[in-house]
């Protein structure tokens, strides 16, 4: 009883929702029930006050009965905590954590806080710990996060991750990210507040091989970690011997520093590089080692009916050159093969055939365009096109999915300056609808307009029903206010994110945004990469920003496009603009990581070079398109014929449509390709072996041709320490091994087989944990945000803190329940009512039978009087 008592006392609503029935489809016979009662009762009878209370008594009487049948049955909740999810701080020991002299610091007030926290929900503070991870010269973040994970069974746990998040050993950290988010686990990354500045020899670029006679060009990277400028003394030496020294001073993070250097004699040179900086944390990088090697010559042919082009001085600066105006020649002689502006009539059957023999033998051959050769030369469907990378003919029409795309307008006060006789606001318009006339009747369209703030011009709908009102609130935009693109950025985040077409936001804008909100909108836009929507910026006006409009297309997998007056993007969808219709053409690298063009430093710049004309062709399937237009239009494209290499230069020799094309990195474009199509210089040695620098920690990787199982030897050049070298057969002629350095410095290596040999050597490197040195601050806010978490300043403890502790009271609070049967409580009332009312309707029936009598005695003796008086 005291249960009904509690629940008696408690609010009815709260009572209500409380209460459920086990057997619920017992409820539904009462009605029924009680109907046939009814009906049973007053059939043919006339309703009077007895019988319609009989009628309700007796109907309650039934709910009750149903509703104890159905089981009721009444629950109380309590919150309690259990035990306390695993909490653990990891903290970066590596070596590149010197430049946050206040880690580990840190990590223990970080652990102090927390442990305060969650010891004032729970008492228990020892599921909160601590941890250090890579101490060596290495840095381990995938690996330290997801052995934290396996310890705890993939259960949910929470960690706190102080780091620099450079990581360069064992697994992705992305990766284990992610797989840590599906186990509900969350990382919380800090970024710690850095203290100290390091100028660093990030690399030094150049070829590995190289003819003799020729001036080796030399590209010093260096890095600095500071935002004050530094000064420090840049020393080259080869072989021993100074060949530049020169003071420099830098502000910018990274700085490379162009070099040509002599090196005639044949053979193997060492080159270091140093760096005395003013400043400085780490010492151990201050030195950076390369090698080369000067070999002969190589002979190559040129089938070309001009003389005197730019292409060809190149070439005979770095080659022994054969000029020919013949097509059918001997060319098992020839490291490779240029065909220079050659019309299709003059490759026929039995010359193809000849061209494709000696590319399957293993060499290499490139095809230069111009006015006589792919479209304008009948290359479409002829002998040649087959073994060519690319189609000499438009690109087929492809039927495209639909798309959703968000425009982002800038209206800040600056869109109200011109851009030629416009105001860049006009400009901003024409394009916008100019891309949006590009799109399909069943594309969604979303605008915002921002300033300061963000403005929902047109939700993300279908453009066709809505073209007509879109394009007439474009037009009635205004400017005014500041400009912060952040937040429009996130609104089109929102309205993009749950769409499963193709995704894209379109920004147009100045770009000229506040300094500390450039960061974070880079950061974003990288985020939304990962979910798949595609960022374009289109630049107005010519004060835009263009690097950090770059910088956000390039985050965002997209592409930066300036804008002028009267001109209409159409790059982005459906059909591109014809850009054979301008004067001069951009051209860009499309592939920045091939042999040919990771060295093209000038063409990763914004704007790279630019070309008068250039032929029409579009890539095969499995083709590499190196270089491109700004609008995707093939320029330079290479494949693996069989065993051998094709390349097309779809631009002429630079006569006429290329001439800055050819100047790009003194000419590296041509040198690149030529040495890309001969693949080794020395290919006609019997024995031939190479290997690439490293730095200290990695292995040596070795690859040998030759006909027998080669003798293999490496040795330290300065301690004349020998090294094991382990070497395996990988095919005929083929064979690989390796060796694992243990110092800095270089190691010659001799490679021996039938009386024949070959000379390679290698430059071992300080640990890979002192190169590209900094806070990663868009990995550790893409880490934390694939498992729910964020990224903190190290200033933000007690909000870590308190965040930690909201997730800790969510995931070991847990709510029980104490259930109550109640259907006893309805049976007894059922039963209670009927013998009430069995009780009440008895005595009414006896009660009226009394009265019943007495009016019986009353009526005779009534009788009886008048008897008496009428005798």
């Amino acid at each position: 009883m005291s249960q009904l008592a509690d629940i008696t006392n408690a609010d009815f609503g709260s009572i209500a929702s409380r209460i459920t029935f086990n057997s619920p489809e017992y409820l539904l016979i009462a009605i029924p029930l009680i109907l046939i009662l009814a009906v049973y009762t007053l059939k043919g009878k006339k309703p009077n006050r007895a019988r319609l209370l009989f009628v309700a008594v007796r109907s309650l009487i039934i709910v009750l009965v149903v509703v104890a049948l159905a089981s009721p049955t009444y629950y109380e909740s309590r919150k309690v905590v259990e035990d306390v999810p695993p909490v653990t701080v990891l903290v970066d020991s590596s070596p590149s954590m010197r430049l946050y002299p206040g880690t580990n610091e840190l990590g223990y007030l970080i652990l102090e806080r927390v442990k305060s926290a969650v010891g004032n929900l729970t008492g228990d503070q020892s599921n909160v710990n601590i941890e250090f991870f890579s101490e060596g010269n290495y840095t381990a973040v995938g690996d330290a996060v997801y052995q934290n994970m396996i310890k705890h069974s993939g259960e949910p746990n929470s960690i706190i991750l102080v780091t620099d998040a450079r990581n360069n050993r064992g697994r992705n950290q992305m990766d284990i990210a992610r797989a840590l988010g599906e186990t509900n686990s969350t990382l919380y990354t800090v970024k710690p507040s850095k203290a100290g500045n390091d100028l660093y020899i990030d690399n030094v670029l150049g070829d590995k091989k190289i003819p003799s006679n020729i001036d080796y060009d030399l590209t010093v990277r260096v890095g600095n970690t500071g935002f004050r400028e530094t000064s420090y003394e840049l020393i080259v030496s080869v072989d021993g011997i100074r060949k530049f020294n020169k003071r420099f001073t830098q502000g910018e993070l990274e700085k490379d520093i162009q070099l040509s250097l002599k090196m005639r004699e044949i053979g193997i040179h060492e080159i270091k590089v140093e760096v005395d900086p003013q400043q400085d944390t780490y010492p151990e990088n201050n030195m950076y080692y390369k090698t080369v090697e000067v070999v002969e010559k190589p002979e190559i042919l040129v089938v070309t009916t001009n003389r005197t082009s730019p292409m060809l001085s190149i070439l005979e600066e770095l080659y022994d050159v054969d000029v020919t105006s013949r097509v059918d020649n001997d060319y098992a002689k020839y490291a490779g093969v240029i065909f220079d502006n050659i019309n299709s009539k003059d490759l026929d059957r039995n010359r193809v055939n000849k061209i494709k023999k000696y590319i399957l033998d293993g060499n290499g051959v490139a095809f230069i365009g111009g006015e006589n050769s792919f479209e304008y030369g009948a290359y479409n469907n002829s002998f040649v096109e087959n073994i060519l990378p690319v189609k000499s003919t438009d690109k087929p029409q492809e039927r495209r999915r639909e798309l959703a795309v968000v425009f982002m307008m800038d209206i800040s006060e600056s869109t109200e300056y011109g851009v030629g006789k416009d105001s860049k606001i006009d400009v901003e318009k024409a394009n916008a609808l100019a891309m949006m006339r590009t799109l399909n009747y069943n594309d969604s369209v979303g605008i915002i307009a921002f300033n300061n703030m963000p403005y929902m011009v047109s939700p993300l709908s279908p453009l066709g029903p809505k073209f007509g009102d879109v394009e007439d609130r474009i037009l009635r935009l205004k400017f005014g206010g500041g400009t912060d693109m952040l937040f429009a950025v996130e609104m089109a985040d929102n309205m993009l994110r749950d769409v499963t077409v193709d995704k894209y936001l379109i920004i147009i804008s100045d770009g000229v945004i506040r300094g500390s909100r450039m960061q974070l909108t880079v950061n974003k836009v990288a985020e939304m990469k990962d979910r798949g929507i595609k960022t374009y910026t289109a630049g107005v006006g010519f004060d835009t920003d263009e690097m950090f409009m770059t910088q956000v297309a390039r985050a965002g997998g997209g592409q930066f496009f300036r804008v002028q007056a009267g001109e209409r993007l159409k790059v982005v969808f459906g059909e591109a603009e014809d850009e054979k219709d301008r004067d001069m053409t951009p051209v860009v690298a499309a592939d920045e990581f091939h042999f040919i063009t990771r060295n093209l430093l000038e063409l990763k710049n914004v704007g790279g070079a630019e070309v008068r004309d250039f032929n029409k062709v579009y890539e095969k399937n499995v083709a590499q398109m190196l270089l491109s237009t700004k609008g995707g239009k093939p320029i330079l494209t290479v494949w693996r014929f069989g065993l051998g290499r094709v390349a097309a230069l779809t631009t002429d020799n630079g006569v006429e449509w290329s001439p800055e094309l050819m100047k790009v990195d003194s000419g590296r474009v041509v040198s690149g390709t030529a040495n890309w199509i001969i693949g080794d210089l020395e290919k006609g040695k019997e024995v031939r072996v190479s290997s690439q620098d490293i730095h200290l920690g990695d292995r040596v990787d070795l690859l040998v041709a030759s006909e027998s199982m080669p003798v293999v030897e490496a040795k330290n050049t300065k301690t004349l320490e020998d090294q094991q070298v382990i070497m395996t057969r990988t095919s005929l002629q083929a064979y690989s091994g390796y060796f694992t350095p243990l110092s800095q410095g270089f190691y010659g290596i001799i490679a021996s087989a039938g009386g024949d040999q070959d000379l390679d050597a290698v430059a071992v490197n300080y640990p890979e944990e002192y190169n590209s040195l900094g806070l990663d601050e868009d990995s550790l806010r893409r880490m934390a945000a694939a498992t729910g978490g964020r990224l903190y300043d190290d200033s933000e403890v007690d909000a870590l803190a308190s965040d930690i502790l909201d997730s800790v009271r969510e995931s070991s609070t847990k709510e029980e329940r104490d259930l109550r049967e109640l259907w006893m409580y309805a049976a007894m009332a059922a039963l209670a009512l009927y013998f009430i009312d069995a009780a009440v309707r008895r005595l009414a029936v006896l009660l009226k039978r009394g009265e019943e009598k007495e009016e019986v005695k009353e009526k005779g003796r009534k009788d009886k009087e008048r008897s008496r008086l009428r005798l």
